[in-house]
């Protein structure tokens, strides 16, 4: 099974006192490995906000590294977006596979692109996952209203949580149908927000949900 790249962030507080000190302070560094997030709900978050942010002040960063193949290329763009870009972090020590970050930037671009459910347009053409997504994708064509409103909603809340039981048929039947082992649940919303960016349901299933 292939390595994950894990990625070091680690950040402080962007007040003037710590403004000289930061360079020094922030080493950041690529290393083999297999983690997730370390840490609690807000680690998740301050990983949603960090991606939010590179999102709207560089789009070009942004669009060149989820366009990059194969996979070591992608992980070096990364380490270049995050040493570029310390000003967008808002948590402190945190430490999570490359494909975190990937996925959080994948979360806030369809989040950007589609305001609503089957309303927007992708602006950026991704690479192919490095994932098996397949689990994913099913979710997302089972049931697009429940997936986009998981994608939506805070990370490791009760909000989440709910959405994760009103899914559950969807997930059941899809690891039935694809034979594919859940991922980490951090992760799943990644996959399927990617899903829903490649392949954005129809004008009629957004016109449903309004309907409702």
């Amino acid at each position: 099974m292939r390595s994950l790249i894990a990625i070091a962030l680690a950040a402080v507080a962007l007040s003037p006192a710590h403004a000289e000190e930061r360079t020094d302070r922030l080493k950041h560094q690529v290393w083999p490995g297999t983690e997730p997030v370390q840490g609690s709900r807000y680690a998740y978050e301050g990983l949603r906000g960090f991606a939010i942010c590179i999102v709207r002040d560089q789009p070009d960063m942004v669009r060149a590294l989820l366009r990059q193949s194969p996979y070591t290329e992608q992980v070096k763009a990364g380490q270049s977006l995050v040493n570029e870009n310390i000003d967008c972090m808002q948590r402190s020590a945190m430490s999570f596979a490359y494909s975190y970050l990937r996925g959080a930037l994948v979360e806030a671009l369809y989040a950007r692109d589609f305001s609503k459910l089957g309303k927007g347009e992708a602006s950026v053409r991704l690479a192919a996952p490095f994932e098996d997504t397949r689990l994913a994708s099913c979710i997302a064509s089972s049931n697009p209203v429940e997936a986009d409103t998981l994608v939506r909603t805070p990370p490791v809340s009760g909000y989440q949580d709910r959405s994760y039981r009103r899914l559950t048929p969807d997930i059941l039947k899809c690891a039935n149908r694809t034979s594919m082992p859940g991922p980490p649940p951090q992760m799943l919303p990644y996959q399927i927000a990617e899903a829903l960016y490649r392949a954005p349901p129809g004008d009629d299933i957004a016109s449903d949900e309004t309907a409702e």
